[in-house]
């Protein structure tokens, strides 16, 4: 039942690494597992590879944090470019940590394992970066847009104004040849009698 015709364990071969650090798990260890080789952050120039975040991407972070409140609770959550600047600092030192040190490692053992998931982001990324691109320049043509009709000045002709208003045009009778101001004077003369003798 419990143990039995389990082998027993042999004494002169430890199961543990001794002292040294060897022995048959490290030795295991060792042929099986070996570190991913990522590169430490530099601390150099942007134009040595490595991906500095901009004020304007901390910023947006910030103000995304709070879109969901602002949609489903009240749009005063809306943050505005003066508050998101009390955050955005450390906004940024987080972001550049995470660009720098978390998302190589994550990145290089996501696409080893799951390579056409991988590629599949990165197609589907680039497609909503270029959509979100265009989207954006429409939605500020049709602000401008907006706004230019907003503060369209019409011209009022005084002339025109002061003219006296027509009214309709007079109808004429076809059997008595009679005029009326409009159809309701037409429609109590008929039944026409006829022309007037």
């Amino acid at each position: 039942m419990w143990g039995f015709g389990k082998k027993p364990i042999q004494a002169d071969r430890p199961s543990q690494p001794d002292a040294s650090g060897t022995g048959e798990f490290a030795d295991a260890a060792a042929r099986t597992w070996r570190p991913a080789q990522v590169d430490a952050p530099t601390d150099g120039a942007p134009g040595e590879g490595r991906l500095v975040v901009q004020d304007e991407w901390a910023r947006g972070f910030v103000k995304a944090c709070f879109i969901p409140l602002a949609h489903y609770d009240h749009p005063a959550w809306t943050v505005t470019d003066e508050e998101a600047d009390r955050a955005r600092p450390q906004m940024q030192k987080f972001l550049q940590a995470v660009v720098d040190r978390y998302a190589p490692q994550f990145l290089a053992r996501f696409a080893v394992r799951h390579g056409e998931l991988f590629d599949l982001g990165v197609a589907m990324a680039s497609l909503y970066y270029l959509k979100w691109r265009v989207v954006a320049a429409l939605k500020e043509e049709e602000d401008r847009r907006r706004t230019a009709e907003l503060h369209k000045t019409i011209s009022i002709d005084r002339s025109a104004a002061t003219a006296p208003a027509e009214g309709p045009e007079p109808v004429l009778c076809e059997q008595c040849g009679g005029t009326f101001p409009n159809r309701e004077e037409l429609a109590k003369h008929l039944p026409c009698k006829g022309p007037p003798n």
